[in-house]
């Protein structure tokens, strides 16, 4: 026979219930018919106290047990001696119904017990919900907080391709990453085909040994992730993070980014942020620099346009000005250009204008600028050199062009060019002062035979030497 569980037996004493109370509601409606009829008060008063006892008994438990045992003694001293089957009945009723209240209350403790063993079970359920509401809660707060960080990140990198100039990115670059958590140092490289070259860096002192340093990293180059270098000596302990920056798969720059060891596993992951933003911010700068360019320079002769030529002419005398520094300007025409257009063609004069436009170029230093003025016409700025050696450059550059020769269908010619010089602040303060006199002396050449060097000074013997 198999074990009843205690919901079964629950389910069944409470199926009891109401055939129990049936019954004792039949017993009572009789028991007050027949007594009533028989005409004995004593009697209805007994059922009375059945009644009672079992109304009573729901507050105290022993109030039938008290009831029916007055209700039976009012029964035995009812006087008659007889016991006839009704009176038998209620005598059976009395004893019975004082265990009515007992009958109840362990159905009661079922109940509770059961009641107790389902809530505890519910408890813990609840308990385990209430847990993982809590685990749940403190993982959004992380996925928030990730995705504000995140975010952040994002509006960092992308003010970075706000800037077209190569110098305003790194400086802004360096300060978003000297801002970030336990970062000491950045420095940002170029790579060229000989090497590594600095770009920037937030410890000048540090800008040869990590150029030594990045220069000693085998296959770097080939590196297409983010790589932890090995620190060296002189980086104390701290760690070095690589971020590789290619643009269309070539490697255009790296950046290092040093900081504390408990920060170099940060950095590995924010670098899938930030690097796409920097390669994008450094394509800005590159096509920029080549719209700038192209808008700048001749498309024939690869010289600086006029319109430049005179921007850097304002800006040289600014500095000049400021620092009581000397500059010479020159001014150069090819002699008789028209007749080389009508005696060869266009396309042999912009070859000659492509051949002077080089050797004006191999003649001067790095820091000088050559433009072309318009047409055949041709200046130079030379800061910061004396007069004298000035002079010894125009001449020079007189014999190299002289000297050159240039061919058109098979016959070799040649060309010469006159050349005027005027020096700052000796023969003018402003643009228009020094392009005019080193103008003047160009036509005093051009009156004089052509193919020679003129100072405007020349032109009054009176003028001191530069």
């Amino acid at each position: 026979m198999s074990r009843i569980s205690g919901e079964d037996r629950t389910l069944k004493l409470k199926r009891l219930v109401p055939a129990v109370l049936g019954l004792l509601i039949l017993a009572v409606y009789f028991g007050l018919y027949f007594y009533a009829a028989s005409g004995s008060m004593r009697q209805v008063l007994i059922y009375f106290l059945v009644i009672a006892g079992l109304y009573f008994s729901a507050t105290w438990l022993h109030a039938a047990t008290v009831t029916n045992a007055i209700g039976l003694l009012l029964l035995l001293l009812d006087g008659t001696h007889r016991w006839p089957v009704t009176t038998v009945g209620l005598a059976v009723v009395l004893a019975g119904t004082a265990l009515v209240p007992y009958y109840y209350e362990n159905i009661s403790k079922l109940i509770r017990a059961g009641y107790m063993k389902t809530g505890s079970s519910l408890k813990h359920k609840l308990n385990d919900l209430e847990s993982e509401l809590v685990n749940v809660e403190k993982e959004r707060s992380a996925l928030e907080e990730e995705i504000d960080k995140i975010n952040q990140l994002y509006v960092l990198g992308r003010e970075l391709v706000e800037h077209v100039e190569l110098e305003d990115v790194l400086e802004h670059l360096q300060r978003i990453l000297l801002n970030r958590p336990g970062v000491s140092d950045v420095a940002v490289f170029s790579w060229q085909k000989s090497g590594w070259i600095v770009l920037s860096c937030s410890s000048p002192d540090l800008n040869e040994k990590l150029l030594a340093y990045l220069n000693g990293q085998k296959n770097l180059r080939a590196e297409k992730g983010i790589k932890q270098l090995p620190p060296p000596e002189f980086m104390d302990g701290r760690s070095i993070t690589f971020w590789p920056i290619r643009l269309d798969k070539e490697l255009m720059a790296g950046v290092l980014i040093i900081a504390k060891n408990e920060f170099a596993g940060r950095y590995a992951e924010e670098s899938d942020i930030f690097i796409p933003q920097i390669a994008l911010g450094l394509k800005r700068t590159r096509l920029f620099a080549e719209v700038r360019d192209r808008s700048r320079v001749d498309g024939l002769t690869g010289l600086y346009l006029r319109r430049y030529f005179f921007e850097r002419l304002q800006t040289e005398i600014q500095r000049a000005r400021r620092y009581s520094g000397i500059f010479s300007l020159l001014m150069l025409d090819i002699d008789l250009f028209k007749k080389v257009n009508d005696t060869y063609g266009h396309i042999v004069g912009d070859k000659v204008l492509c051949g002077v436009s080089r050797v004006l170029v191999d003649c001067v230093r790095p820091g000088d600028l050559v433009g072309r003025y318009g047409g055949e016409e041709f200046v130079i700025l030379v800061p910061m050199s004396p007069g004298e050696e000035v002079l010894r450059t125009a001449e020079e550059i007189n014999r190299i062009v002289s000297s050159k020769e240039f061919l058109a269908d098979k016959e070799k010619f040649r060309v010469t060019i006159s050349i005027g010089i005027s020096h700052y602040p000796r023969d003018g303060a402003s643009p228009e002062d020094l392009l005019s006199a080193a103008d003047q002396a160009l036509y005093w050449v051009k009156g004089h035979g052509r193919n020679g060097v003129k100072e405007f000074s020349a032109l009054d013997p009176g003028a001191p030497a530069p």
